[in-house]
């Protein structure tokens, strides 16, 4: 039964963070798309940092976990007995934490974003944002929810 409920809690973590994105999209590499961050300059690499703070501070890891709880609890199936549902909040609340989700949406944004991207991120709505940075952040999305499910998938023993 522990299978089952990490199934469903991981199903939830995608519907949560990713909007429905074609298949093809991995295929064409919108997934892994920007120079990596130890390829990156110096100044790159300030500037990148002074991003990604920017992105943390406007979007606390603390304020998403608070939305991913609230949100995965309700979503859970009220055909699975209140103990697993218990047992199941609780395992997300204990593994997944704020510092975890911070290094989780780090290391997404200096894998699929430039700091000029980050920062058009911070500035504009999803709906002003063009095509190709609303593949990008529907893949950044993706990403983090799949590493949220690897995480809860290895810990749940």
């Amino acid at each position: 039964m522990k299978r089952v409920t990490c199934c469903v809690v991981v199903v939830l973590l995608m519907a949560i963070f990713v909007r429905p994105m074609h298949v093809n999209a991995w295929k064409n590499g919108a997934v892994l798309q920007n120079v990596h961050y130890t390829l990156l300059t110096d100044d790159q690499k300030k500037e990148m940092d002074q991003a990604v703070n920017m992105y943390l501070d406007k979007n606390p890891p603390e304020r998403i976990l608070s939305y991913v709880y609230s949100t995965v609890e309700k979503a859970l199936p009220l055909s699975i007995p209140e103990t697993i549902r218990q047992k199941a909040i609780n395992h997300l609340r204990t593994n997944i934490t704020a510092d975890i989700m911070k290094k989780m949406i780090s290391a997404g944004l200096r894998r699929n974003f430039s700091a000029d991207e980050i920062c058009a991120l911070l500035q504009y709505d999803e709906s002003q944002l063009s095509d190709e940075l609303k593949k990008k952040n529907d893949s950044f999305r993706l990403e983090i929810s799949g590493e949220i499910g690897l995480l809860l998938a290895a810990t749940s023993g």
